[in-house]
């Protein structure tokens, strides 16, 4: 906590003194509390937590000075304070009922860390539409997604490119170069689903161009480049209609992944260079579940929204040997995983993206500010997935996610958001886990 008035207060300096530096600039206090509990239904690993936390994250974005070439400082500092946690981590303690890890660092131990904080600062320059950027980021495009599902979330490091020059069109570029996962201070290579343990790279390359069509339908096309796991390109198109007293929205998406470098070669994949999937059986009759990086995968959604109802499903299709490719530091590194796949089907515990399978999903969500309540919000998905290949023949899996969050709307308490999120996973491959999340949200505007 002390670290992040310290940062408000050299802010606040910098404002005095740099009047043009932080000409727009905003800046804001983001509370979040979170109490979450899992519990691993049919495994020796019992229930993880219950965990409780307390996050104080500033952000603060600066304008750009005047001239040709704009310069500005964005920064995120957060600070986290345990309220609880589960027992200890330890390779020597066996068939423990409650275990942290999900939340919080975890110190030598095996105990989860009282408190931690981080700091990331993101220079950037302009010229004319076009902006540099180099530092932390939080990106959310097709082929990289962070995760924000604890207290605070993953972040990504690197460079990147954001050009606006041409009427209608974005094109961006960049490089991560590390990641610093949701329960850790440290920042580790990059990794897919599937690479041994340490083995990462600090290359991942990146570029896209969307371009809206008309008001309402925009295609986008983006590649990405894993060094030495795997290069992906993608291809995305959305429109929406006007239809009765609603609008229909329509999205398409395509995803596909190869090889690159190391992860084409047997030698490399014998180094660790691996993702994963189903690539049959060896000759003691195991199934192999680790190889080269071979995927398709089809999305298409549609959701209607009208007055206070949105109403949406959607199919997900993974063809080829391996998993989806996208990258997730939990193989590379186990204790800091938490990375989202950037596909629909991503859910509170599961994201429905192994070799060979195939999913359908429904939503809906209803805002009740026409019943007298405004600020109550609910919302509950199903997602369905068969045909995951495996040694045992094809699996199948489920999840129900429901949430529900009221948003206080007058009062000393106005702005504090309450958020109740419950979700119920069942997979033939992955297990049956039940996860619990209480939020208390509360943003505070500072200037």
């Amino acid at each position: 906590m002390k670290r992040i008035i310290l940062l408000s207060l050299v802010v606040g300096e910098i404002a005095c003194a740099q009047a043009e530096f932080v000409k727009d600039s905003t800046a804001e206090l983001y509370l979040r509390n979170m109490y979450a509990e899992q519990d691993y239904r049919n495994t020796h690993r019992g229930s993880a937590g219950p965990e409780w936390g307390q996050a104080f994250t500033f952000r603060y974005k600066s304008g750009f000075t005047e001239g040709t070439v704009g310069v500005g400082l964005d920064l995120i500092g957060t600070t986290v304070v345990r309220l609880d946690s589960g027992g200890t981590i330890h390779k020597n303690v066996r068939d423990v009922k409650r275990v942290p890890g999900t939340m919080f660092p975890t110190k030598r131990n095996g105990k989860a860390e009282n408190t931690y904080s981080t700091v990331d600062p993101t220079l950037k320059m302009k010229v004319s539409k076009t902006k540099l950027e180099v530092g932390g980021f939080l990106p959310y495009n097709p082929v990289l997604r962070h995760n924000d599902g604890r207290l605070v979330p993953q972040t990504f490091y690197g460079q990147q490119i954001t050009s606006n020059e041409f009427d209608n069109t974005t094109i961006v570029l960049g490089k991560m170069e590390h990641a610093r996962g949701r329960t850790s201070t440290n920042r580790q290579g990059l990794a897919p689903t599937g690479a041994g343990v340490g083995v990462a790279t600090n290359k991942f390359y990146y570029g896209g161009v969307e371009y809206k069509l008309t008001d309402t339908a925009t295609v986008k096309y983006y590649y990405g480049n894993l060094k030495d796991f795997y290069r992906q390109h993608f291809l995305g198109a959305n429109d929406s209609y006007k239809i009765g007293p609603g609008k229909l929205n329509v999205n398409l998406y395509y995803w596909h992944s190869g090889s690159d470098g190391k992860n084409g070669s047997q030698k490399g994949r014998d180094q660790g260079y691996t993702a994963t999937g189903y690539y049959g059986k060896n000759a003691a009759g195991n199934a192999i579940t680790r190889g080269k990086v071979n995927n398709n995968t089809y999305q298409t959604y549609v959701n209607y929204v009208v007055k206070n109802h949105d109403i949406g499903v959607g199919y997900l299709v993974v063809s080829g040997r391996s998993n989806t490719s996208y990258i997730d530091q939990a193989s590379a590194y186990p204790d800091i995983g938490g990375t989202s796949a950037p596909m629909i089907t991503q859910r509170i515990i599961g994201n429905f993206t192994r070799a060979g399978e195939r999913s359908w999903f429904a939503h809906y969500t209803y805002n009740f500010k026409d019943l007298g309540l405004p600020g109550l919000r609910t919302h509950i998905n199903y997602t369905k997935g068969h045909g995951i290949k495996s040694g045992r023949g094809k699996l199948k899996e489920w999840e129900r996610d429901f949430s529900i969050a009221y948003t206080m709307q007058e009062g000393f308490f106005k702005g504090v958001t309450l958020e109740w999120r419950d979700a119920v996973f069942r997979s033939q491959s992955a297990g049956h886990i039940d996860q619990t999340r209480l939020y208390v949200h509360y943003t505070i505007p500072l200037f």
